[in-house]
């Protein structure tokens, strides 16, 4: 949010919306919701949990969710490919790509863009992606052999493979053979590299909700601001924050808190927040560290001290 209150020189606050319980599951577990204040103007902020569709598709979404509310509609998205801004423009559908444009008709707002020369270099890594690059960032060594990778994170081979590929087309990493065993290796060391990957960085985090405490299943690790917490000097939340993988309908849960003795927050991963090196029940801290999105500066304080204590011995 901080991009479009620079851009515009507008107050911008921020809250989740309430009224996702109302909407179909497709829709609800589909695109994560935000109630938008531009200045004196509220809107809805809708942002998939994963690829955009189609644009027929979005229409019809933006269409069905209209129906429950008065305000103006806003795709908040990650990137965006030409293709898909001259499609949305056409079809008047407001949207923000987050640090690089906006199109918000409805405040008169001018359409911002800042391309970069390779615009597919903006694709998000997959999940296996990530977790290659960051296992590699972890190990500190120049290089690290992909076999044994697809046991390790509990995918395929061809997975494995292709997030090989993703990686060297984004100028990640490069790749060699020693035999028959694939060797990747960084183009960057450490922190430089991290920095060269944040625009591609995928948030693990697909969905949130509020959940009651006495039915959680066991063990689940600590997430959001609640690990930060266990990693640094911060203050734990109010809400206890776990992850959770699996399928977010194995929880009975809603958008609503009502409740912070008795409901917890959950948090559902697009890959199991334990298969890197961590403490005890909690992420590793380069995935946490893309989950945190708060702007408030005691969080984003605490985040540098997380990844300066990564990069402390690299």
């Amino acid at each position: 949010m901080n991009y479009i209150a620079d851009t515009l020189g507008i107050k911008v606050v921020a809250e989740q919306w309430d009224g996702a319980t109302h909407l179909p599951f497709y829709l609800a577990d589909g695109y994560t919701f935000q109630t938008v204040k531009l200045g004196d103007i509220q809107c809805l902020f809708i942002k998939p949990n994963g690829e955009l569709n189609a644009l027929p598709a979005v229409k019809k979404h933006l269409a069905k969710i209209a129906e429950q509310v008065n305000s103006p509609l806003v795709l908040e998205l990650d990137a965006l490919q030409a293709r898909q801004r001259k499609a949305l423009i056409a079809a008047h559908t407001p949207f923000v790509v987050n640090g690089n444009q906006l199109y918000l008709p409805f405040i008169g707002a001018v359409l911002q863009e800042r391309y970069i020369s390779h615009q597919e270099k903006r694709e998000t890594l997959s999940p296996a992606a990530q977790l290659i690059l960051f296992r590699y960032l972890y190990q500190g060594e120049r290089e690290m052999y992909a076999n044994g990778l697809a046991e390790m994170f509990g995918v395929s081979a061809m997975q494995i493979t292709r997030a090989v590929k993703q990686l060297a087309a984004l100028e990640l990493m490069t790749t060699r053979k020693d035999g028959v065993q694939i060797v990747i290796a960084g183009t960057e060391s450490g922190s430089a590299l991290f920095d060269k990957a944040k625009q591609s960085l995928l948030n693990p985090v697909r969905k949130r909700f509020y959940t009651e405490k006495e039915i959680l299943p066991p063990n689940l690790p600590f997430a959001g601001v609640s690990a930060l917490a266990e990693y640094t000097p911060l203050n734990p939340p109010s809400v206890t924050t776990y992850a959770f993988y699996g399928k977010a309908n194995e929880l009975a849960g809603t958008y609503t808190l009502v409740d912070t003795d008795s409901q917890a927050e959950i948090e559902v991963w697009r890959y199991s927040p334990t298969l890197l090196p961590a403490k005890d029940n909690l992420p590793d801290p380069l995935s946490l560290w893309t989950t945190l999105t708060d702007d408030d500066a005691r969080v984003e304080i605490a985040k540098d001290g997380l990844l300066a204590e990564v990069w402390g011995d690299k």
